[in-house]
């Protein structure tokens, strides 16, 4: 019997489901997504029905009246996946200049994705990192709560950061500048 089932925000998958009941249908889905989910326990691990949401008690037969799609797959919940943490990132200027300042923000990991993907981050860095280079941080796994980060931007490098990693005065790029206007456009 073939049963479509969705993780988090994947695309459903339909897996080929050889068990008598929810329990077993759990074990063949951890299986399935061994790498998302291998630190999981299976008792952390919610069935949600499709179309009217229930959730799946662990003895509940699976028969040929279970009916799945992949518009109507089973909900593979996990209990951390709405866990939230509260963490600090640091503010910026209109110019992307990293100011003084944090801000505290409380996500889950669909909210950390949300707002690395609006701000246009590669992930954050921990402020304490004193590496060379820095770790950056996608998932919110990786975040410690009530710790200080500040944004990994994806491709715009701020003047600010430009000028302090390389210690360039303004007076050498605006020298620079001119240089650029006196080349030859040729």
């Amino acid at each position: 019997m073939n049963i479509w089932f969705k993780y988090k925000e994947g695309e459903p998958v339909e897996i080929s489901f050889k068990g008598k009941n929810v329990n077993a249908l759990k074990k063949q889905i951890k299986t399935k997504l061994k790498n998302q989910l291998r630190k999981i326990d299976i008792d952390l691990i919610t069935l949600r029905a499709p179309g009217n949401h229930e959730n799946l008690s662990a003895e509940m037969l699976i028969d040929e009246k279970f009916a799945t799609s992949y518009n109507k797959p089973v909900f593979v919940e996990t209990e951390n996946y709405q866990e939230k943490k509260s963490f600090y990132i640091q503010c910026y200027d209109d110019e992307g200049v990293p100011l003084n300042k944090f801000e505290l923000f409380t996500m889950n990991d669909r909210d950390f994705r949300e707002f690395l993907r609006r701000v246009k981050a590669r992930g954050l860095e921990n402020i304490d990192d004193d590496n060379e280079i820095s770790k950056v941080i996608t998932s919110l796994d990786d975040i410690q709560a009530n710790k200080y980060y500040r944004i990994r931007f994806s491709y715009v490098v701020t003047k600010y950061s430009f000028v302090s990693k390389y210690k360039i005065t303004e007076e050498k790029i605006d020298m620079f500048v001119e240089r650029l206007k006196a080349f030859p456009k040729n």
